[in-house]
């Protein structure tokens, strides 16, 4: 994946653009799942991923930096239960942070973060 970006991106904007990446390849596609396209006997399921989801997103939304948006995605990663919620999205065939690693990695260091002399 290969981004453009500015010259001159604030923190903020930064910041920004790794939550947005975030949204839309990750939570989103969760949030966003309609129960209609489940089986009954999935929609617990769904609501289920959909709740750890929310809380999930609302921890980055709530990080102020670029720096803590990446931290907190690693932390995520290796969080208690998050092997379990990436196994139970799997199965209902939605995204996880893991399946964007690789792209939000490369996005991360094309904007300086996460490497040395990172924002």
């Amino acid at each position: 994946m290969v981004v453009a970006f500015p010259w001159r991106m604030t923190q903020r904007d930064v910041a920004h653009r790794l939550f947005e990446f975030l949204d839309e390849h990750a939570f989103g596609p969760v949030l966003s799942a309609s129960p209609e396209r489940f089986p009954q006997e999935r929609r617990t399921k769904l609501h289920a991923v959909q709740e750890a989801t929310r809380r999930e997103r609302e921890r980055f939304e709530r990080g102020a930096s670029a720096t803590e948006i990446y931290r907190t995605y690693h932390e995520e990663l290796q969080a208690p239960g998050a092997a379990d919620l990436h196994r139970r999205l799997r199965e209902l065939d939605l995204p996880t942070l893991d399946d964007v690693r690789i792209d939000f990695e490369q996005m991360a260091g094309d904007l300086g973060v996460g490497t040395s002399g990172s924002l």
